[in-house]
């Protein structure tokens, strides 16, 4: 696949996404919303993929919207409603793009954040399963700072995370935390050398590559909607028992008891 601002490739059954806007800091656009909904699309589809990276190109990850575009916006009534409806809705979409697909995605998807993150960006790197960050980056949702409130579901993921009085804090103020306080307040799970990060994240995206598809995909599921709607222990113990069930007549689960008899790393095949 073509892409002209953003880079795409698959490998060892992890497909990574790299921002590229890199003299904007990864700003994004329509366009590059676009290219990563044809890419997530595209990764989705191939069952040799089980794992995703997004990333951007140094020295950023991604710095939120193109404010000179929005400026360029604000006296276009058209554009303002357009903008208006968007947030009214809780759409929060770029181009072809939502940050609730990576959410919903049936890949494990990791956040590997390599410089600023804020506030769509921000949103991009929270909406991941996991995120790992380079000391070098920074973390902020600015809406407040340009007079609407927080907005592209971190008040939904980053209060999950942080809790409600750090949520408060963060949202708004709208101040910069660094890489080392993000992983204090959970909102990362490790910090890294600048230079290890992408090989962090490969070896880490290669692991879920490497595991029992279906049980990962399922897993997932769980996870999410345990921490989305807060069901009864009860009620999370019959939907973990039934695709536990699921997986029984998988390949993969005989293979994962062969292999703990014979004392041996499994070789999962996704079937």
């Amino acid at each position: 696949m073509d892409f002209k601002h953003i880079l795409y490739e698959k490998r060892n059954g992890v497909a990574t996404i790299t921002l590229n806007n890199p003299g904007m800091f990864n700003a994004l656009t329509d366009a590059m919303g676009d290219e990563l909904g044809q890419a997530l699309k595209d990764a989705e589809g191939d069952l040799a993929i089980l794992s995703l990276i997004l990333t951007g190109a140094d020295p950023g990850f991604c710095s939120g919207l193109d404010m000179r575009r929005v400026a360029s916006r604000l006296d276009a009534e058209a554009t303002g409603a357009e903008t208006r409806s968007r947030v009214l809705l809780g759409r929060g979409v770029f181009g072809g793009f939502s940050p609730t697909s990576l959410y919903h995605s049936r890949l494990v998807t990791i956040a590997a954040v390599n410089g600023p993150a804020v506030d769509p960006g921000f949103a991009f790197a929270l909406f991941c399963d996991i995120r790992i960050a380079s000391e070098k980056a920074r973390f902020s949702t600015r809406y407040i700072r340009r007079g609407v409130p927080p907005h592209v579901g971190e008040t939904y993921l980053l209060t999950r995370l942080v809790g409600t009085a750090r949520a408060f804090e963060l949202m708004l103020l709208g101040d910069f935390i660094d890489a080392h306080q993000a992983e204090k307040y959970g909102i990362v799970s490790k910090v890294v050398p600048h230079d290890q990060l992408m090989p962090e994240a490969r070896a880490l995206a290669e692991r879920f590559a490497k595991g029992p598809a279906i049980a990962i995909s399922l897993g997932k599921k769980l996870i999410t909607r345990a921490a989305d709607i807060a069901p009864s222990a009860e009620d999370q113990m019959v939907l973990e028992s039934f695709y536990t069930n699921m997986c029984h007549n998988t390949e993969d689960y005989k293979e994962g008891v062969r292999a703990s008899i014979e004392k041996r790393e499994p070789v999962f095949k996704g079937r």
